[in-house]
Protein backbone atom coordinates (compact mmCIF):
# COMPACT_ATOMS: atom_id res chain seq x y z
CA UNK A 1 0.00 0.00 0.00
CA UNK A 2 1.44 3.37 -1.02
CA UNK A 3 0.78 6.20 1.42
CA UNK A 4 1.85 9.81 1.74
CA UNK A 5 1.18 12.53 4.30
CA UNK A 6 -0.27 15.91 3.44
CA UNK A 7 0.18 18.76 5.92
CA UNK A 8 -2.37 21.57 5.80
CA UNK A 9 -1.59 24.66 7.89
CA UNK A 10 -3.61 27.76 8.65
CA UNK A 11 -6.86 26.51 7.15
CA UNK A 12 -10.29 27.71 8.26
CA UNK A 13 -8.97 30.30 10.68
CA UNK A 14 -11.93 31.35 12.82
CA UNK A 15 -12.28 32.97 16.24
CA UNK A 16 -8.52 33.33 16.71
CA UNK A 17 -7.80 29.66 16.04
CA UNK A 18 -4.93 28.36 13.95
CA UNK A 19 -5.41 24.91 12.48
CA UNK A 20 -2.82 22.29 11.66
CA UNK A 21 -4.15 19.25 9.86
CA UNK A 22 -2.26 16.14 8.82
CA UNK A 23 -3.94 13.82 6.33
CA UNK A 24 -2.66 10.35 5.51
CA UNK A 25 -3.58 9.31 1.95
CA UNK A 26 -3.43 5.64 0.96
CA UNK A 27 -4.19 4.56 -2.61
CA UNK A 28 -5.86 7.90 -3.37
CA UNK A 29 -8.25 7.74 -0.41
CA UNK A 30 -8.00 9.45 2.96
CA UNK A 31 -7.07 6.98 5.69
CA UNK A 32 -6.56 9.15 8.77
CA UNK A 33 -7.14 12.81 9.39
CA UNK A 34 -5.38 14.26 12.45
CA UNK A 35 -6.76 17.57 13.59
CA UNK A 36 -5.01 20.06 15.85
CA UNK A 37 -6.64 23.36 16.83
CA UNK A 38 -4.50 25.87 18.67
CA UNK A 39 -6.51 28.73 20.10
CA UNK A 40 -5.34 32.24 20.83
CA UNK A 41 -5.02 31.20 24.49
CA UNK A 42 -2.56 28.48 23.44
CA UNK A 43 -4.86 25.64 24.52
CA UNK A 44 -4.85 22.64 22.20
CA UNK A 45 -7.43 20.17 21.00
CA UNK A 46 -6.16 17.05 19.21
CA UNK A 47 -8.50 14.67 17.46
CA UNK A 48 -7.74 11.73 15.17
CA UNK A 49 -10.55 10.79 12.81
CA UNK A 50 -10.42 7.44 11.03
CA UNK A 51 -11.95 7.09 7.59
CA UNK A 52 -13.80 5.53 5.99
CA UNK A 53 -16.25 4.32 8.62
CA UNK A 54 -17.17 0.67 8.12
CA UNK A 55 -19.05 -2.17 9.76
CA UNK A 56 -19.04 -5.97 9.71
CA UNK A 57 -22.58 -6.04 11.12
CA UNK A 58 -24.57 -4.01 8.57
CA UNK A 59 -23.89 -6.56 5.83
CA UNK A 60 -23.15 -9.92 7.43
CA UNK A 61 -19.47 -10.96 7.36
CA UNK A 62 -18.45 -8.22 4.93
CA UNK A 63 -16.42 -5.12 5.63
CA UNK A 64 -18.90 -2.53 4.44
CA UNK A 65 -18.56 1.23 4.14
CA UNK A 66 -21.22 3.05 6.13
CA UNK A 67 -22.34 6.50 7.19
CA UNK A 68 -24.25 7.68 10.23
CA UNK A 69 -28.04 7.70 9.88
CA UNK A 70 -28.93 11.37 9.55
CA UNK A 71 -32.38 10.79 11.10
CA UNK A 72 -30.72 9.84 14.40
CA UNK A 73 -31.66 11.88 17.46
CA UNK A 74 -29.16 14.37 18.86
CA UNK A 75 -27.22 15.12 15.65
CA UNK A 76 -26.50 18.56 14.21
CA UNK A 77 -26.69 19.52 10.53
CA UNK A 78 -24.37 22.16 9.10
CA UNK A 79 -22.78 23.14 5.78
CA UNK A 80 -19.11 22.56 4.94
CA UNK A 81 -17.14 22.46 1.72
CA UNK A 82 -14.53 19.98 2.96
CA UNK A 83 -14.48 17.17 5.49
CA UNK A 84 -11.78 18.98 7.48
CA UNK A 85 -13.99 22.06 7.66
CA UNK A 86 -16.90 19.88 8.77
CA UNK A 87 -14.81 18.40 11.59
CA UNK A 88 -13.70 21.86 12.69
CA UNK A 89 -17.26 23.22 12.75
CA UNK A 90 -18.57 20.15 14.56
CA UNK A 91 -15.87 20.34 17.23
CA UNK A 92 -16.93 23.90 17.90
CA UNK A 93 -20.65 23.13 17.81
CA UNK A 94 -20.34 20.20 20.24
CA UNK A 95 -17.80 21.77 22.58
CA UNK A 96 -15.23 19.16 21.45
CA UNK A 97 -17.66 16.41 22.51
CA UNK A 98 -17.58 14.91 19.02
CA UNK A 99 -17.88 11.23 18.13
CA UNK A 100 -17.88 11.59 14.36
CA UNK A 101 -19.22 13.26 11.22
CA UNK A 102 -20.80 12.62 7.86
CA UNK A 103 -19.68 14.74 4.93
CA UNK A 104 -21.45 14.64 1.57
CA UNK A 105 -19.23 16.37 -0.97
CA UNK A 106 -21.86 16.81 -3.69
CA UNK A 107 -24.22 18.87 -1.50
CA UNK A 108 -21.62 20.18 0.99
CA UNK A 109 -23.63 18.80 3.88
CA UNK A 110 -22.04 18.22 7.27
CA UNK A 111 -23.54 16.05 10.02
CA UNK A 112 -22.14 16.34 13.56
CA UNK A 113 -22.56 13.27 15.79
CA UNK A 114 -21.82 14.08 19.46
CA UNK A 115 -20.65 11.49 21.98
CA UNK A 116 -23.87 10.01 23.33
CA UNK A 117 -24.86 7.07 25.51
CA UNK A 118 -26.99 5.32 22.91
CA UNK A 119 -26.78 3.06 19.87
CA UNK A 120 -25.44 4.96 16.88
CA UNK A 121 -27.64 4.22 13.88
CA UNK A 122 -25.72 3.67 10.65
CA UNK A 123 -26.63 3.14 7.02
CA UNK A 124 -25.06 1.70 3.88
CA UNK A 125 -26.67 4.49 1.82
CA UNK A 126 -23.70 6.55 0.64
CA UNK A 127 -25.71 8.87 -1.60
CA UNK A 128 -23.98 12.15 -2.43
CA UNK A 129 -20.52 10.70 -1.90
CA UNK A 130 -21.05 10.34 1.82
CA UNK A 131 -17.91 9.76 3.87
CA UNK A 132 -18.05 9.22 7.64
CA UNK A 133 -15.18 9.96 9.99
CA UNK A 134 -15.08 8.84 13.59
CA UNK A 135 -12.70 9.30 16.50
CA UNK A 136 -11.91 6.41 18.83
CA UNK A 137 -8.99 4.79 20.63
CA UNK A 138 -9.49 1.21 19.44
CA UNK A 139 -6.17 -0.41 18.39
CA UNK A 140 -5.89 -2.01 14.97
CA UNK A 141 -5.74 -5.53 16.46
CA UNK A 142 -9.35 -5.12 17.59
CA UNK A 143 -12.65 -4.65 15.76
CA UNK A 144 -14.22 -1.28 16.46
CA UNK A 145 -18.00 -1.55 16.71
CA UNK A 146 -19.47 1.76 15.64
CA UNK A 147 -23.00 1.21 16.92
CA UNK A 148 -22.05 1.09 20.60
CA UNK A 149 -18.48 2.44 20.62
CA UNK A 150 -16.94 -0.87 21.72
CA UNK A 151 -13.65 -2.53 20.92
CA UNK A 152 -13.54 -6.35 20.64
CA UNK A 153 -11.10 -9.12 19.74
CA UNK A 154 -12.41 -12.68 19.44
CA UNK A 155 -10.05 -15.46 20.54
CA UNK A 156 -11.41 -18.73 19.08
CA UNK A 157 -9.30 -21.26 21.01
CA UNK A 158 -11.01 -23.00 23.91
CA UNK A 159 -9.58 -22.34 27.38
CA UNK A 160 -10.61 -22.27 31.01
CA UNK A 161 -11.98 -19.05 32.48
CA UNK A 162 -8.69 -18.21 34.22
CA UNK A 163 -6.57 -18.93 31.16
CA UNK A 164 -8.94 -16.94 28.96
CA UNK A 165 -8.66 -13.94 31.23
CA UNK A 166 -4.86 -14.25 31.12
CA UNK A 167 -5.00 -14.30 27.31
CA UNK A 168 -7.03 -11.10 27.22
CA UNK A 169 -4.94 -9.35 29.87
CA UNK A 170 -1.80 -10.13 27.85
CA UNK A 171 -3.42 -8.75 24.69
CA UNK A 172 -2.87 -5.01 25.03
CA UNK A 173 -4.16 -5.15 28.61
CA UNK A 174 -7.67 -5.99 27.46
CA UNK A 175 -10.13 -8.03 29.52
CA UNK A 176 -12.89 -10.60 28.95
CA UNK A 177 -16.25 -9.22 27.92
CA UNK A 178 -18.24 -7.05 30.32
CA UNK A 179 -21.89 -6.58 29.31
CA UNK A 180 -22.82 -3.04 30.34
CA UNK A 181 -26.42 -2.73 29.18
CA UNK A 182 -29.14 -3.88 26.76
CA UNK A 183 -27.50 -1.90 23.93
CA UNK A 184 -24.35 -3.99 24.23
CA UNK A 185 -26.40 -7.18 24.45
CA UNK A 186 -28.09 -6.29 21.17
CA UNK A 187 -24.81 -5.53 19.39
CA UNK A 188 -23.07 -8.63 20.77
CA UNK A 189 -25.69 -10.90 19.27
CA UNK A 190 -25.16 -9.41 15.80
CA UNK A 191 -21.37 -9.20 16.05
CA UNK A 192 -20.74 -12.74 17.31
CA UNK A 193 -23.21 -14.34 14.91
CA UNK A 194 -21.14 -12.92 12.07
CA UNK A 195 -18.33 -15.14 13.39
CA UNK A 196 -20.47 -18.23 14.05
CA UNK A 197 -24.16 -18.97 14.60
CA UNK A 198 -23.58 -20.68 17.93
CA UNK A 199 -20.88 -19.60 20.35
CA UNK A 200 -20.29 -19.75 24.06
CA UNK A 201 -17.71 -17.15 25.08
CA UNK A 202 -16.25 -16.39 28.46
CA UNK A 203 -17.08 -13.06 30.06
CA UNK A 204 -15.40 -11.39 33.05
CA UNK A 205 -18.23 -12.63 35.29
CA UNK A 206 -17.28 -14.59 38.41
CA UNK A 207 -19.03 -15.73 41.60
CA UNK A 208 -17.80 -14.21 44.85
CA UNK A 209 -18.72 -14.88 48.47
CA UNK A 210 -19.11 -12.66 51.53
CA UNK A 211 -20.25 -14.21 54.81
CA UNK A 212 -21.35 -17.35 52.98
CA UNK A 213 -23.57 -15.29 50.67
CA UNK A 214 -22.77 -15.70 46.98
CA UNK A 215 -23.17 -13.08 44.28
CA UNK A 216 -21.74 -12.50 40.83
CA UNK A 217 -19.29 -9.72 39.98
CA UNK A 218 -17.15 -8.61 37.07
CA UNK A 219 -13.49 -9.48 37.63
CA UNK A 220 -11.71 -8.33 34.44
CA UNK A 221 -8.26 -8.42 36.06
CA UNK A 222 -6.94 -10.33 39.10
CA UNK A 223 -7.83 -8.35 42.20
CA UNK A 224 -10.02 -5.85 40.33
CA UNK A 225 -13.77 -6.24 40.87
CA UNK A 226 -16.91 -4.30 40.05
CA UNK A 227 -20.62 -5.04 40.57
CA UNK A 228 -22.79 -6.35 37.75
CA UNK A 229 -25.42 -3.69 37.11
CA UNK A 230 -27.10 -5.34 34.12
CA UNK A 231 -28.15 -8.99 34.07
CA UNK A 232 -29.37 -11.03 31.10
CA UNK A 233 -29.60 -14.49 32.64
CA UNK A 234 -30.90 -17.54 30.81
CA UNK A 235 -34.09 -18.80 32.49
CA UNK A 236 -34.38 -15.60 34.52
CA UNK A 237 -31.49 -16.16 36.90
CA UNK A 238 -28.21 -17.86 37.70
CA UNK A 239 -27.91 -21.50 38.73
CA UNK A 240 -27.25 -20.99 42.44
CA UNK A 241 -27.77 -24.62 43.43
CA UNK A 242 -24.55 -25.91 41.86
CA UNK A 243 -21.80 -24.20 43.85
CA UNK A 244 -19.16 -25.22 41.29
CA UNK A 245 -20.65 -23.20 38.43
CA UNK A 246 -18.88 -19.96 39.24
CA UNK A 247 -17.99 -18.35 35.91
CA UNK A 248 -20.25 -16.59 33.39
CA UNK A 249 -20.42 -17.38 29.69
CA UNK A 250 -22.37 -15.52 27.01
CA UNK A 251 -24.40 -17.80 24.71
CA UNK A 252 -25.15 -16.32 21.28
CA UNK A 253 -27.99 -18.69 20.37
CA UNK A 254 -30.15 -17.45 23.25
CA UNK A 255 -28.51 -14.02 23.56
CA UNK A 256 -28.18 -14.56 27.29
CA UNK A 257 -25.53 -15.29 29.89
CA UNK A 258 -25.33 -18.31 32.17
CA UNK A 259 -22.99 -19.54 34.87
CA UNK A 260 -20.85 -22.55 34.03
CA UNK A 261 -17.88 -24.54 35.35
CA UNK A 262 -14.76 -22.34 35.36
CA UNK A 263 -12.69 -25.31 34.16
CA UNK A 264 -14.80 -25.71 31.02
CA UNK A 265 -13.19 -24.92 27.69
CA UNK A 266 -14.74 -22.00 25.78
CA UNK A 267 -13.54 -19.23 23.50
CA UNK A 268 -13.32 -15.68 24.81
CA UNK A 269 -14.22 -12.21 23.61
CA UNK A 270 -11.60 -9.69 24.72
CA UNK A 271 -12.59 -6.09 25.19
CA UNK A 272 -10.71 -2.81 25.49
CA UNK A 273 -12.37 0.16 27.17
CA UNK A 274 -12.35 3.16 24.85
CA UNK A 275 -13.38 6.77 25.34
Amino acid sequence: MQCFKQHLKGLNVENGEFLLQEILHCNSSISVLSYLAVSASKSCVVQHFSAVLYSYISVSNQKTNICFDEAMDGVLKLLAVYAAQCIHKCLQATGVNLRGINHRTSVRSCLCVPKMNLLYNVTTDLTGGCLAYMTHDCPSEFDYIVKNNKCYNYQPSGNTWNNSRDICNALLNSHPLIIDDSNELYVLSSYLKVIKDFLMVWTAGFRSYINRTSFFIWQPYPGKESPISYYSWWNGGANLVNLNMNCIVFVTEINRMENNYCGSSFSVLCEIDVE
